[in-house]
């Protein structure tokens, strides 16, 4: 790869008015169109496509060489950060703040604006740390994130033990399925119901969480500490986020009680440990200008989703000039929902970028001329990331009368195995050579790197979109206008780097530190809250959620008709196995999360 940085032009301190308008317009409405997208994949891995799309755009536009250096690194974090956060579940709390009382639309409300600070806030302060910590100190993460993903695949696919536990515990069919079931419960790990009450297992506090998956990273980080000294500044991180997460779920949940989503998945109590452990470690090093960035990514976020879901109940309830004008009712507001949230924080990560290049942070440490963590971050953004969320479109296919029929003699969903080892083998190939520095086809300064890493991943989550086949013309039209905008201002932007001679202060000079006008958006988030709450239940819209049961209007009286007893051949009802458990309650399988 060459060590060229960017074409011979003058150069300032400063991003001129024309750069910093491109980078928060294209940050803007490619996180938009990028979150918008994800609705149609979900949780985690659909939410680092968009944290993905925003690092490699924003890499680019900051216009700062050494950035445009760790083009590929800023998109793999920024993928994992806005991933963390796509592990809480938010659509009963979106019912909730519809109305009914102020109470309960105000809750919803809240809980939104404290969601949408966790999914921005994580991936903001994962950002800050690329930008600012050594090249060394990055690539220690190569093989503790490879190990503990790999322990989290093989969680996810314990169904492939079931033969081996029939050929070792039994052949016979009793024996194979009672092992299973234990497996099967001890991978899922969820709340169920019996009855009508509460199993209070040794699950119970953890509520529908990957609550496995944590507790492997504590236990592999922990001997990777021991083992291999090299890598300890990457376990200590790891390890302090696995920790927090449980502090979180532990004292918010169990001790006080506090529950966002009863009876779903409470894992935004976990990733607000996190969020706190993550602060503490900036504080802690003085690493101000990751703190900042922490700070307004969730502030941003918080926003985003409070005021976006605000929009929705807008439409949904046909206010004003959206019941007027039928052209404004063929916008899904679900859909529109999504795409303000994406568009704010991707606005409020710029904004801190902007803060960022114009005060001058100086450049991080390249103390190794090693590019493994960019081969790495390549491999997982253009690799794992796609290969992963493409079994949704592969779903839908399956579903398809004309496609899951026989291709060559092998039914079609047998071909999906094969075709990802055989992508995944030439996109290895392809990294190889271009370590090396025999790929003639991929650009010699960084700049060009980075335009090109943001072409394809903007490109490659818009055709993931388009394989799904399921989608509304409404919202192709928006994401395709969003991201071809954005990429036109991407490869337009003016090409006059900033002179990063003069960027010398340190990510650790308290200079970083939010200013009056930041904390003012906090303390005005209560009185705006409370604001869209008011107003959002003067729309008398139906409601059918309550968080608190004395909200609730006392149920109608119906005449029922006596319901015939069941058949039962024993003193107790019979038990249903705990997979239809979870199918009954629409509860998120683990290898959904």
């Amino acid at each position: 790869m060459s060590s060229s940085t960017a074409p011979a032009v003058s150069s300032s301190s400063r991003l001129s008015t024309g750069q910093m308008l491109a980078l928060l317009a294209a940050c803007t409405l490619v996180m938009g169109a990028g979150w918008g997208i994800r609705g149609a994949f979900g949780h985690s891995r659909g939410a680092m496509m968009p944290g993905a799309m925003l690092g490699a755009t924003l890499a680019v536009l900051a216009m700062r060489p050494d950035w445009w250096r760790r083009a590929a690194i800023l998109a793999f974090v920024c993928s994992i950060g806005w991933g963390v956060g796509g592990q809480s579940s938010y659509g009963i709390i979106i019912g909730y703040s519809k109305g009914g009382t102020l109470r309960n639309s105000l809750f919803g409300y809240a809980s939104l604006w404290l969601v949408g600070g966790l999914y921005s806030g994580i991936g903001a302060g994962f950002l800050g740390l690329a930008l600012t910590k050594s090249r060394s100190w990055l690539q220690q993460f190569i093989w503790p994130l490879t190990i503990m993903y790999s322990a989290w695949l093989g969680i996810v696919y314990l169904s492939l033990l079931e033969p081996i536990f029939e050929h070792f515990l039994g052949q016979g069919e009793a024996t194979a399925d009672a092992w299973w079931h234990h497996l099967n419960l001890f991978r899922e790990s969820l709340l169920y119901y019996e009855g009508g009450e509460e199993v209070r297992g040794y699950t119970y506090w953890l509520h529908d969480t990957n609550w496995l998956s944590v507790l492997l990273t504590i236990g592999i980080n922990g001997l990777l500490w021991v083992a291999v000294p090299r890598w300890r500044n990457a376990n200590a991180l790891i390890l302090l986020l696995a920790v927090g997460w449980f502090a979180g779920m532990y004292f918010l949940i169990d001790l006080a009680g506090l529950r966002m989503n009863p009876h779903r998945a409470e894992t935004w109590a976990g990733v607000l440990g996190m969020q706190i452990a993550l602060a503490g470690y900036t504080i802690y090093h003085r690493n101000w200008a990751t703190f900042m960035l922490v700070s307004y990514g969730f502030i941003a976020g918080a926003f985003g989703f409070s005021l976006a879901d605000f929009i929705q109940m807008v439409g949904t309830a046909k206010w004003g000039p959206i019941g007027k004008y039928a052209w404004l009712q063929e916008f899904g507001y679900w859909t529109v929902m999504e795409q303000l949230f994406g568009c704010l924080m991707g606005f409020g990560t710029a904004l801190g970028l902007i803060r960022l290049v114009n005060k001058g942070l100086a450049p991080p440490a390249e103390d190794t001329s090693s590019k493994s963590i960019d081969i790495f971050s390549l491999f997982f953004v253009f690799g794992m990331l796609l290969v992963f969320n493409f079994k949704k479109p592969l779903t839908v296919w399956l579903r398809e009368s004309d496609i899951s029929g026989i291709l060559f003699t092998f039914p079609t969903g047998n071909w999906a195995l094969p075709v990802t080892i055989l992508y995944l083998s030439v996109l290895l190939y392809f990294l190889s050579r271009l370590h090396s520095g025999k790929l003639a086809m991929v650009p010699a300064t960084h700049l060009g790197q980075a335009q090109l890493q943001a072409f394809l991943i903007n490109l490659a989550v818009l055709l993931m979109y388009l394989l799904i086949g399921q989608i509304s013309s409404t919202n192709l039209f928006t994401f395709l206008s969003a991201i071809t905008i954005g990429l036109l201002i991407l490869f337009s932007v003016d090409l006059k780097p900033v002179d990063i001679q003069n960027a010398h202060l340190p990510a650790e000079s308290f200079t970083w530190f939010p200013g009056p006008l930041h904390w003012l958006l906090w303390a005005a988030s209560p009185f705006v809250l409370w604001g869209i709450a008011t107003i959002t239940i003067q729309f008398g819209m139906k409601q059918n959620q309550y968080r608190f049961p004395e909200d609730a209007p006392p149920p109608k009286e119906e005449e029922k008709e006596p319901a015939e007893p069941q058949n039962s051949t024993g003193l107790l009802p019979i038990r249903q196995p705990l997979g239809y458990l979870i199918d009954e309650m629409n509860l998120p399988h683990f290898d959904r999360c």
